[in-house]
């Protein structure tokens, strides 16, 4: 009996990118003090002067069995200025006959620290998905163990602790912005729109950062996106330097 052949292991770009097609590097793009890395159409490595506030900012659609869905992209736009940069372009998705269009737009603006990630979703047909929408990654460095500012969607304010031990369950809830001080002392607020967002300690899952995501997983999954039907969403990023955090008046929460 001839010997079993081994099955070949798949390359490096079919388990980071899930194509062997050439992926474009990151692309660095600055606003000021304000730096981040534009790859396949979302954000990573949010920096202000130098030092990471956000780990990554992506628009993700997950089909049926929760695999991530590669989008096919369009009409790339980047714009760069010294003060500044817009990015527009589009995205599409198809999965087992269903088809979700996107556009989006991020904007990264110096004088005032912000940065808008925007995307508005059209299902071009029904289309079955488990999640569809952004995903926020906070890095664990000086951000685990320490205090938040947590604004609910109800408008209500606490502070909460991000976990300093891995948290088997979620530790927020009900998430409309989050605002942390880093160590270098940059005020960082992220405010999600369009649905009410949560948060997972992605370290259950060995990654080191805390995964904020849409659709909360009280409601039913997957969900069918209905033919025509739209949703609309976008994550606001505004970092300031050396400014005190502002008193709570809601009574603390412990993680």
């Amino acid at each position: 009996m001839p010997p079993r052949e081994t099955p070949a292991a798949p390359s490096r770009a079919l388990v980071l990118y899930g194509t062997e097609e050439p992926v474009p590097p990151p692309r660095l793009l600055r606003a000021g003090p304000l730096s981040v890395e534009f790859e396949g159409g979302n954000l990573r490595y949010v920096r202000f002067n130098g030092e990471e506030v956000i780990r990554a900012i992506a628009f993700l659609v997950r089909d049926r069995a929760w695999a991530t869905c590669i989008p096919t992209l369009r009409d790339l736009r980047v714009e760069e200025r010294e003060d500044g940069f817009d990015v527009t372009y589009g995205g599409s998705v198809e999965d087992r006959g269903g088809c979700l269009a996107y556009t989006a737009r991020i904007a990264g603006r110096g004088a005032d620290g912000t940065l808008v990630f925007e995307a508005e979703a059209r299902a071009e047909t029904d289309f079955v998905t488990c999640r569809t929408g952004f995903v926020v990654l906070h890095p664990l460095e000086g951000v685990a163990g320490h205090e938040a500012e947590v604004e609910h969607v109800d408008g209500r304010r606490v502070r909460r602790a991000f976990p300093r031990l891995i948290d088997p369950v979620q530790p927020m809830l009900d998430l409309r912005q989050i605002t942390h001080e880093t160590p270098g002392g940059v005020r960082v607020a992220c405010r999600m729109e369009g649905e009410a967002f949560e948060m997972e300690d992605h370290r259950n899952w060995t990654d080191a950062s805390f995964k904020t995501y849409v659709r909360p997983l009280s409601k039913p999954w997957p969900f069918t996106l209905r033919a025509g039907e739209t949703l609309r969403q976008s994550v606001t990023l505004t970092c300031a330097a050396g400014l005190a955090a502002p008193a709570v008046s809601a009574q603390a929460a412990t993680p």
